[in-house]
């Protein structure tokens, strides 16, 4: 009974220490963890100052909550800082919570507008890094909040126009999610056959109506994004950049190589007006300016073009002609060659244009390199796995099976 009765007195009395006012969250508390984040931010200290950014945050909510805005403020700081340490889920909540503070404040659209943006970016990365449709729908809405209350504006400021300008790329970006090659993970290689004597694919992917209004959406939003973006920032900033990029890949897709180079070349003077010659980003620009003044080399030199007299059988399918017969080509399997790690490292792209014969069985034999770039940089890996490939028995289109002799394939090295 006397252990009982003291642990008893003990727990009152811890009680009363712990929540006596010299223990509770003060003002004062709060801007000692600022200022120990600002010293943190400042000395480069990323660890401390995700850390102590989130005490600053945790004690703003404690002992301010909803009713000062320096609350939403402090919470930018936190969602900046798990932004930059790559915590995507934790940002993007923090981001909204920062909105909600905010929307009760008449002058604070612009801070608004900037933790709508950050939650958008913040569900966007998410969903690319889980490859998640939730994540993607959510980012959309944020986006599109963004985007109405900035051009609600009576009279938008630059801040304002950047913030709409980001939230089109985002929408641009992340129209993107619908195409597998556009959104295979980082250091993948994707192929693809481009054959002047056979559809491109990027063509025929755009044959059904719900194709078309994706293409015509992501179109849409790139050159919003260029208008606002100039706007607010100027013609060289690399965010319009990556909307020229956006333009520039759609162009492609249409096998319109033209368009997509003068694009890129608009994203390659960006690019080296900020950054040193040594830069990867200047390396992968370099890469798909080559790619681009190949494919229009390559269409230009081949004046065999036909429209197809039947559907394809699938969307692996395209056609190959040999004098009248349409002869349809359909992948069964074709595993794409490893990119080398060396080169994911220096940041090296390319590609290899190869020429190979498949059999009436559908086994493809005598691989062949016709050019490549860099020369001989992926030849090997490339030549080494194309014999495994494999196709359906080549059909025309009165049910014959045939071999096929110089079939050409693009197999492009990409780093995304």
């Amino acid at each position: 009974m006397r252990v009982f009765l003291f642990l008893s007195f003990l727990i009152f009395w811890s009680f009363l220490i712990f929540w006596s006012p010299a223990h509770a969250q003060s003002g004062d508390d709060v801007m000692d963890a600022y200022r120990a984040y600002s010293a943190a931010l400042e000395s480069g200290d990323e660890r401390k100052a995700l850390s102590y950014a989130q005490d600053a945050y945790e004690k703003a909510e404690e002992v301010w909550g909803d009713s000062r805005e320096e609350t939403a403020l402090l919470a930018t700081n936190y969602a900046d800082e798990l932004m930059r340490g790559g915590k995507w889920h934790r940002a993007g909540g923090v981001y909204e919570r920062c909105a909600e503070l905010l929307e009760q404040y008449e002058d604070s659209l612009e801070r608004r507008l900037y933790c709508l943006l950050g939650a958008g970016d913040s569900n966007r990365y998410r969903g690319m890094e889980r490859n998640n449709q939730n994540d993607y729908d959510k980012a959309a809405q944020f986006y599109q909040s963004t985007i109405e209350l900035g051009e609600a504006a009576a009279d938008p400021s630059k801040t304002i126009a950047g913030h709409i300008g980001e939230s089109y790329l985002g929408l641009a970006l992340l129209s993107r999610a619908d195409d597998p090659i556009r959104f295979t993970p980082r250091e993948t290689i994707y192929s693809g056959d481009s054959s002047s004597r056979i559809r491109p694919p990027a063509r025929e992917g755009l044959q059904n109506a719900d194709q078309h209004e994706r293409f015509a959406a992501r179109k849409l939003y790139a050159l919003q994004a260029v208008q606002y973006l100039s706007e607010a920032y100027g013609d060289s900033t690399e965010l319009i950049a990556g909307a020229y990029r956006v333009l520039g890949d759609l162009a492609a897709d249409e096998g319109d190589y033209e368009t997509a180079l003068e694009y890129h070349k608009k994203i390659d003077a960006i690019l080296r007006a900020g950054r040193p010659a040594d830069d990867p980003l200047l390396l992968k620009s370099e890469g798909r300016l080559t790619l681009l003044e190949a494919n229009i080399y390559y269409y230009s030199s081949r004046t065999e073009q036909r429209e197809p007299g039947r559907e394809f059988s699938g969307p692996e399918c395209g056609f190959f002609y040999k004098d009248d017969l349409e002869i349809e080509l359909c992948r069964e399997l074709r595993i794409p060659p490893r990119f080398p790690l060396s080169k994911v490292y220096e940041g090296q792209q390319g590609f290899v244009l190869l020429k190979i014969d498949i059999a009436e069985s559908g086994q493809v034999t005598n691989p062949e390199v016709v050019y490549s770039w860099p020369g001989g940089v992926f030849d090997e890996r490339t030549l080494s796995v194309a014999e495994g490939w494999r196709y359906k028995p080549p059909t025309d289109q009165f049910g014959n099976v045939h071999s096929v002799s110089g079939h050409e394939i693009w197999v492009r090295f990409v780093i995304q």
